[in-house]
């Protein structure tokens, strides 16, 4: 709504960025940071990884260690001025609300110093993190995540040089990353590169099952074409963190017939296809690429390649659903 709302005022000005835009997209935006002044309305992840110099940021409440983050985008080059407005929020999503309320007081108490000492003096940013991040709140905060911990750290002591990694499956993190195909970006794309007639053909078949997946469609590429595609896929992808989803976790039972019928989750709607590659020759080279149609019973497997419907990618807005 805010960007919406900006654009109209300042058209051409304007710039949004988010984690959930294809590659290419966020590439095009984040190059016109450091050649234009702009208005940039942006998550989380401006907080690191961008060397730009703003001269006004306004950002809601968060934990005081993203503040810091977040601030130091402001006023970077030396003898620059520049001013970080900080708004309350009522939900504290997607931090712990424990640590929004220890950054509220800090912030309330010294006036806003907190931050702006943290920026200069590492000592002191140190101690003020400290006031939010005290013993019980971490505490606290290990107990939730504790059987994580164990299980990270039974499976990193079992990894052994020059050995198969153990069989137990493991993660960083209780949800996991896919990578989705834009099939709108990636026809972009498509039709911008230089290409053979034959390489062409081939990736606009596969295209084609990425709008209307009816039936499994298989290409076989060479190495080189393979590293075309590669290249392709990576510009027009966003890669995108979901919960698992157990086969049953959308079951219902109807009322009418008393039979159960797997609901359609909202993660799902977004997939058309899946698409897998495979190698068919290792001494020519060659690979087999197969796009398949998404099936609901299918369960979403993380590190996996899926593409999304066509028609729910913005490309003014990235996908926003």
């Amino acid at each position: 709504m805010c960007y919406r709302l900006l654009r109209e005022s300042y058209p051409n000005k304007v710039v949004l960025l988010h984690g959930k835009m294809a590659n290419i997209d966020r590439i095009v935006r984040e190059k016109r940071l450091f050649s234009e002044n702009l208005v940039v309305i942006s998550t989380q992840v401006v907080e690191a990884g961008f060397d730009f110099d703003a001269k006004l940021m306004i950002t809601e409440l968060a934990p005081l260690d993203s503040l810091i983050q977040r601030a130091g985008r402001v006023a970077r080059s030396k003898g620059a001025k520049g001013r970080v407005l900080v708004f309350d929020v009522a939900d504290p999503e997607p931090y712990a609300s424990e640590f929004i309320e220890e950054t509220r007081r800090l912030l309330l108490e010294t006036s806003g110093d907190a931050l702006k000492t943290s920026l200069y003096n590492v000592k002191k940013a140190q101690d003020y993190l400290n006031e939010v991040y005290t013993e019980p709140w971490v505490s606290l905060l290990k107990e939730k995540v504790t059987r994580d911990l164990l299980e990270t750290e039974a499976y990193l002591r079992a990894l052994r040089l020059f050995s198969s990694p153990p069989e137990e499956d493991f993660k960083l993190r209780r949800g996991f990353y896919v990578t989705l195909i834009v099939p709108e970006v990636y026809e972009q794309l498509l039709q911008q590169y230089n290409l053979s007639q034959d390489v062409s053909s081939k990736l606009f078949k596969l295209l084609q099952c990425f709008k209307s997946p009816n039936k499994p469609v298989p290409v076989e590429l060479n190495h080189e074409e393979l590293q075309q595609l590669i290249q392709l896929l990576e510009k027009s992808s966003i890669s995108l963190g979901f919960e698992e989803l157990p086969h049953n976790i959308e079951d219902q039972q109807s009322k009418k017939t008393g039979k159960r019928k797997r609901k359609k989750t909202k993660k799902e709607a977004l997939i058309a296809a899946r698409l897998s590659i495979r190698k068919i020759n290792k001494e020519a080279r060659t690979y087999e690429v197969v796009c398949r149609p998404y099936k609901r019973k299918h369960r979403v497997a993380p590190l996996k390649i899926y593409v999304l419907n066509a028609g729910i990618y913005s490309k003014e807005e990235g996908l926003v659903t």
